[in-house]
């Protein structure tokens, strides 16, 4: 989505960050999560905290980092929060959970390593989880 895109859905967005973030007990760390948000949705390659800074009018790279990585809010009723509005919408069949290859898309990449990929080229990919889940399962960290 381009910026104009993501500012035509941000009423939308604004009652789905209060629904999820309702749990995080700070009116700023909130707002840093609608911040957050916009950046994964909006255009560009990278997802790093620094490029969606960069793209979003009211981005601050630090803020967007303590938010990820520092903040002193509780994940797991956030979680358990998207968990229950998602199942409905994607009505899973099944719990898998894969390692996946992500390309690694500059220097400033996160969680990858070196290893080879089927034809014996040296790659740095990332390592990612799939999951999926069967109706009604709730995952344990989202009980």
């Amino acid at each position: 989505m381009d910026a104009h895109e993501v500012n035509c859905v941000r009423a939308a967005l604004a009652l789905y960050v209060a629904d999820v973030f309702a749990s995080v007990p700070r009116k700023d760390q909130r707002a840093k999560g609608d911040c957050y948000l916009r950046g994964l949705m909006q255009d560009g390659r990278r997802k790093s905290i620094q490029a969606m800074a960069s793209r979003l009018p009211d981005g601050n790279e630090q803020n967007l980092q303590q938010f990820v990585n520092q903040s002193t809010w509780d994940p797991v009723p956030v979680q358990r929060r998207i968990t229950e509005r998602m199942l409905p919408l994607i009505g899973p069949a099944a719990w898998v959970i894969d390692d996946v290859s992500v390309p690694k898309d500059g220097r400033m990449s996160a969680g990858w390593l070196r290893s080879t990929d089927p034809v014996g080229e040296f790659v740095r990919p990332s390592r990612a989880a799939l999951r999926g889940v069967t109706p009604g399962f709730v995952p344990r960290a989202c009980r």
